[in-house]
């Protein structure tokens, strides 16, 4: 119980505004819980049960945070469940601070219009263009998905930060300077979550 209060000191020491706080405080509430594997590796843990993940909710607190501050249609919730089941299927884990920044350079996290259009909130190109999935959520499996099978598999973050290439050597995103924007970015979080 004294967990989620020391999540409150927190923010209230970093400013935050009302609605981030609240968010923070919610799901920093099952923080300190014990962390143990779920039984089923498909479904990422929830507040109830007694296999909470300790990662799983401050990856998801951390990304509430910042989302609280954006009207994005990307939930803290479905990153979190994306991180979860690309650690679980591939073993490859998607840092938050890397999927929020390409979230912010690629739509704003979500917001710009032909993001919404295509519910792509990471600008993922197929062979026709811009790919368009069923939902917000999806689009959001697939960049995890991608991010851990094409690019994390082979490289790490600080390589990526310096060539953004895929393991077959093609680019995330074709003009100069993504990478030092991303980095730039990861940066302002690394400060702000102190990982």
């Amino acid at each position: 119980m004294l967990g989620w209060v020391k999540i409150l000191l927190t923010n209230i020491k970093q400013n935050m505004d009302f609605k981030s706080l609240l968010a923070g405080a919610f799901i920093g509430m099952a923080i300190f819980m014990p962390c143990q594997t779920p039984q089923s590796t498909s479904t990422p843990p929830s507040q109830q049960e007694d296999t909470l993940c300790e990662d799983y909710w401050v990856y998801r607190r951390n990304a509430s945070i910042i989302l609280a501050k954006y009207k994005s249609n990307i939930t803290a919730k479905m990153l979190a469940d994306a991180w979860w089941h690309t650690r679980e299927e591939y073993g490859v884990e998607v840092p938050l601070k890397l999927a929020l920044a390409q979230a912010q350079m690629e739509s704003m996290f979500g917001t710009t219009r032909l993001t919404v259009k295509n519910k792509n909130p990471y600008n993922i190109v197929g062979k026709g263009g811009f790919v368009r999935y069923q939902t917000v959520n999806k689009g959001v499996r697939a960049y995890y998905r991608i991010i851990a099978n094409q690019y994390l598999k082979c490289k790490t973050v600080d390589q990526l930060m310096k060539e953004f290439t895929n393991c077959s050597g093609h680019r995330y995103a074709e003009y100069e300077g993504y990478e030092q924007m991303i980095d730039s970015q990861m940066t302002y979080y690394e400060r702000k979550f102190g990982y």
